[in-house]
């Protein structure tokens, strides 16, 4: 049996990592996408026309600019675009609503994102400690089956107990098995959950360094 295992998740992970998941990313730029048309609808609700004129001095609308009701008029005649100040206002009251559900949800994506790292860095140590202790029944049922075998060598025994002790050992070595392949597993959701692994210590050194060195270039 493979008695080979992971090396140590390195300490001080930053929580930064999950912002490269595909779920967190996605979320991230919906809601930086909405929070702009908030911007755009706050921007309907200015009256819109030209300040001045083909000689740039000041524009004739610029001085027949009205107020009504909440409608923006330009010139007696209203010549210039009318502006519906109570509908846009609408407008963004609807745009900050469906902003706020884009941010509940990206809240709940990285929540998700958080629980996921949690269940995971758990499942990797709950089945870190049962595999030491199944490490140490597995031992001894090998040392049972080997004594069992020379007993029957010397003839101190039937190969009934062989037969026992290798059942028993067999028992064991199937339990260690599957606990392996459920601790490679966490580390699998680990992985999976920070959305691509993490930086091993040389390379975190090696990050700051280079973040550093550009800091200083762009100063």
């Amino acid at each position: 049996i493979d008695q080979r295992i992971p090396p140590d998740i390195p300490t001080g992970l930053p929580s930064t990592l999950l912002e490269r998941r595909p779920d967190v990313l996605q979320t991230m730029y919906l809601l930086h996408a909405q929070t702009a048309n908030i911007g755009v609808a706050e921007a309907l609700r200015f009256p819109a026309f030209t300040l001045t004129g083909t000689l740039g001095v000041a524009s004739t609308d610029l001085s027949g600019i009205s107020s009504s009701g909440g409608l923006w008029g330009v010139g007696a005649g209203l010549t210039g675009p009318l502006f519906n100040f109570y509908k846009n206002i609408r407008r963004v009251d609807i745009e900050k609503a469906i902003t706020k559900q884009v941010l509940y949800q990206y809240e709940n994506t990285v929540l998700s994102a958080f629980r996921e790292v949690e269940d995971a860095l758990v499942g990797i140590e709950t089945y870190k400690r049962q595999i030491g202790a199944i490490s140490n029944q597995l031992k001894a049922a090998k040392n049972a089956n080997m004594l069992s075998n020379k007993r029957y060598d010397k003839g101190y025994t039937s190969y009934l107990e062989v037969l026992t002790t290798e059942q028993s050992l067999f028992r064991v070595e199937l339990q260690y098995s599957k606990l392996k392949q459920q601790y490679l597993n966490s580390y699998v959701n680990l992985y999976k959950a920070l959305g691509g692994g993490w930086m091993t210590p040389e390379e975190m050194g090696e990050a700051k360094v280079k973040v550093t060195t550009q800091t200083v270039a762009h100063e």
